[in-house]
């Protein structure tokens, strides 16, 4: 009797060991921050972005082909302590500085540094790609400037805020700490076409083909809120705005053959009805 029960057991034993192999793969059990893959990513492009290893970043996602990668699909980022939920990736536009990225977004400034690996806010020019996790449905996009001689106070008073709530989204010490012009956001929705760290006075702004190539000429197109005057510099050429019958405000602006390739300023001011001025 113990022979057969050995014998039993062993065979029970052996049917185990052939059909573990064909059990179906699972994906490991990763937990940290989503990306979402985009057309025209790859992931060798996707760890260089988060600084992750290829290999890691194939563990955390179960892929055994790197080949097998589709627009949509999502991939846990690996190596991101404390970090959750979605990660986006955003160009700097017009207007955006590490500043306003950081009041705009709500994401605080230990996380960016570390996500973006930022070392200076020099680092910040147009067409530059950061990383922005998702924080929730922001409310605060609405952009407002105070103007010359406008205290914090009297600006929040004007769009029915408490100077306190408006200090403590901007990331300001208190309402003595506002400056001129400077772009902030409040509660409510952006007035234009898109929300950026542009003043105010500017609804959205873009300059077509970059890079400009030496020899080249920039085209640059502004959209303002009603009866603003444009102008500003390129380099160090000043810029002549003229109106589009959709209403936007165009300048052409050449670029010397001979100009170094490098980073150059920009710089965009809006005079608004009232005489104000916002750059």
């Amino acid at each position: 009797m113990v022979k057969i029960f050995t014998a039993k057991k062993f065979y029970f034993l052996i049917l185990i060991v052939l059909l573990l192999p064909f059990q179906p793969a699972q994906a490991q059990d990763s937990t940290g921050p989503i990306y979402i893959v985009q057309p025209g990513d790859s992931l060798s492009s996707i760890a260089s972005r988060f600084n992750v290893s290829l290999n890691d970043l194939l563990a955390a996602n179960g892929i055994t082909d790197p080949n097998q990668l589709t627009a949509g699909q999502q991939l846990t980022i690996p190596g991101l302590e404390g970090v959750t939920g979605i990660l986006n990736t955003r160009f700097i536009n017009f207007g955006d500085s590490y500043r306003s990225l950081i009041r705009q977004t709500q994401v605080s400034e230990d996380l960016f540094k570390r996500l973006n690996r930022v070392v200076s806010p020099s680092e910040f020019y147009v067409g530059v790609n950061m990383i922005i996790p998702e924080q929730g449905e922001n409310q605060n996009q609405k952009r407002i400037s105070p103007n010359t001689g406008e205290s914090l106070l009297e600006l929040a008073v004007k769009n029915n805020i408490d100077v306190w709530t408006l200090a403590d989204i901007n990331h300001l010490q208190g309402s003595w700490d506002g400056l001129p012009n400077d772009t902030l956001f409040a509660p409510g929705e952006s007035s234009g076409e898109s929300t950026s760290g542009l003043p105010s006075a500017f609804i959205s702004a873009e300059i077509r083909d970059l890079p400009i190539k030496q020899g080249g000429t920039g085209v640059i197109q502004v959209t303002t809120q009603p009866d603003v005057t444009l102008g500003g510099l390129l380099v160090d050429h000043p810029l002549n705005f003229f109106l589009n019958d959709d209403g936007t405000q165009v300048a052409l602006q050449g670029v010397h053959a001979l100009l170094e390739p490098g980073v150059y300023p920009l710089r965009l001011d809006a005079t608004l009805p009232d005489g104000s001025k916002q750059s």
